[in-house]
Parts: C-alpha cells; structure tokens; sequence
C-alpha cells in the first residue's frame, strides 16, 4: 500500500512558538479520527541548527485522504489560523511514501 504524506516547514512568530505547538496538538486532537479519515501521524520537530524552524509531517492512507482533508472548510479555518502564526507561508513538501519502517515493538508516538 502506498501513503501518502506531506512535510511542511514552517517559522512561528517570535513568542508564539508554544501557541503554534498548541494549534498542532489541537489539529490531531480535533480532527482525528473524525473527521479526517485517513490521518496516520503527525509529528511536529524543532529545528536543532535552527530552533526557529519547524518542521511537521503528516502521513495519510492515501492521497484521496489527504486531497479531501485539504479541501475541507473547517481545514481552511484551521489554516488561517496557522498563518496567523507564521512569519511566512509554510512550505509544503508532499508526496508518495515509497518506504515506512518502524522499529520491532516500537508504536506510533502520536
């Protein structure tokens, strides 16, 4: 089977890093497993050479899932809420997830 995925990189406004980990949480937390069908993970990193950047992935089942949750008016609500916490427009990177692996007993930390 073939996911589909999505990283996005993104820069918060100064002191408003923790209210843009908030808005992510929230994301997961309101919008899986409903009504998000498909949603798999999501991770949010801070950047190491650069703590001002993070970086999110997010893994659906396929990209049906994913187009139909981008195409969502509350997604959009969401979203304008994201930017409203950015210094600039995050930049996505998506596509097929051609490889997967996790370690043997390891679960999904999401």
């Amino acid at each position: 089977m073939v996911m589909f995925g999505s990283i996005a990189v993104m820069k918060p406004k100064t002191g408003k890093e923790e209210a843009f980990v908030a808005l992510m949480d929230e994301w997961w937390r309101l919008r899986t497993p409903e009504p998000v069908p498909g949603a798999v993970a999501m991770h949010v990193y801070r950047g190491i050479e650069d703590p001002s950047i993070f970086m999110a992935p997010v893994i659906f089942h396929s990209r049906e899932e994913y187009e139909a949750n981008a195409n969502d008016p509350a997604q959009s609500a969401w979203h304008r809420k994201l930017g409203s916490l950015l210094t600039e427009p995050p930049e996505w990177i998506d596509g097929d997830i051609v490889s997967s692996h996790r370690a043997p007993g390891e679960s999904d930390p999401t």
